[in-house]
């Protein structure tokens, strides 16, 4: 056989073989689904709020935001903003998932940066492997300076995918 052969052989062969791992991340751009706050959550505090209305391609925003039979939302980052803060302090806010029988999960905390000279709060949190968030549970926020509860606000970035 000469080199060639063996060569173009080789080369689609291992263009043949199977990713055993999966698809990791959504499977087009088009498959992110982002998630705005609007309602509130109860466990943490009172001025706590809920992802819960998502914007759709078109414009167009499902509420409330539910997560399909079946499937998980995969959370990949979020953005949260809030006014009305003291210059110069460094409230912390919180990530959490809140379950149907009212307890939370608090998986992120961030303290910087701290509020900004206009008073205005912009925490960025990323999640390069995903957060999950399961049918049936919640994803929420808080911030612990009351000053700055009444104006939190956020978006969360993810896809969904089937659960395992």
């Amino acid at each position: 056989m000469n080199r060639s052969l063996v060569a173009a052989i080789v080369v689609f062969t291992m263009g043949s073989v199977p990713a055993w791992g999966g698809t990791l991340g959504p499977k087009s751009p088009s498959a992110m689904v982002d998630v705005l706050t609007q309602a509130s959550c109860t466990t943490i505090l009172s001025g706590s709020v809920k992802f819960h209305v998502r914007l759709l391609e078109d414009g167009s925003q499902e509420f409330p935001f539910a997560i399909p039979d079946g499937d998980v939302f995969v959370v990949t980052s979020v953005e949260l903003q809030s006014a009305g803060g003291t210059a110069g302090t460094y409230p912390s806010t919180r990530l959490y998932r809140e379950g149907a029988t009212t307890t939370a999960t608090v998986f992120a905390t961030r303290q910087e940066p701290g509020v900004r000279s206009d008073g205005r709060l912009l925490h960025l949190y990323e999640f390069p492997g995903g957060i999950v968030v399961g049918n049936g549970v919640s994803l929420c926020a808080d911030v612990t300076d009351s000053s700055l509860l009444g104006s939190l606000s956020g978006i969360a970035h993810g896809y969904f995918t089937k659960d395992k």
